[in-house]
């Protein structure tokens, strides 16, 4: 039958339909690999930028393969900045927030574990070699010294604390901040 109550222009909230593990899997499954995705292709950027500054240009198995003039590595910054947003919008956006948590910790579990395997490449590594290892080891520890990589994992787990944008939340701060205007802005009586 028709609702009345909902033609009157009255807010009736729908009720939370419980997700369940599926959904939840596949979003945390999507995490983890945009995760591992975003520190590797830091770690690409990263030593294309690194050897860019140097005056060197070098191949995805990060091999010397020709020398340049040293310069500013501005395409493979504005690179790391726009799959840095995409990667944000992608792991932070949702409405349910049980698919949401699932994401953020698929993303934050492999950034973290690609964090700490860079340590362990960087400890391998011998001194007096090439700044970063060969091929996929070296993306992963230039990826994962990446302050980039860490400062979008730690504000993405921090993102399931954050107030999402609704039009609920959003007037209700805006009654708040209206009533504390108010009570700033009233006569004191002496």
């Amino acid at each position: 039958m028709f609702d009345q109550s909902r033609s009157r222009g009255s807010t009736v909230r729908e009720q939370a339909v419980p997700v369940g593990p599926g959904p939840r899997i596949v979003q945390a499954v999507l995490g983890v690999a945009l995760g591992g995705t975003y520190v590797l292709a830091s770690g690409i950027l990263g030593i294309q930028a690194e050897a860019a500054r140097s005056g060197a240009t070098v191949n995805l198995r990060n091999e010397l393969t020709a020398i340049t003039d040293p310069g500013t590595p501005i395409p493979q910054l504005a690179a790391a900045a726009l799959i840095g947003a995409v990667v944000w919008f992608v792991v932070t956006a949702g409405r349910r927030r049980e698919v949401r948590i699932a994401r953020v910790l698929g993303f934050a579990l492999a950034s973290l574990a690609l964090i700490a395997w860079a340590l362990v490449v960087e400890e391998s590594q011998e001194f007096g070699g090439p700044p970063w290892a060969p091929g996929y080891l070296g993306w992963v520890q230039v990826g994962g010294q990446y302050g980039g990589v860490h400062l979008l994992t730690v504000l993405t787990v921090a993102s399931l604390w954050l107030p999402r944008g609704s039009s609920d939340s959003a007037s209700s701060v805006a009654q708040t901040a209206s009533q504390s205007s108010r009570t700033s802005q009233a006569p004191s009586s002496s």
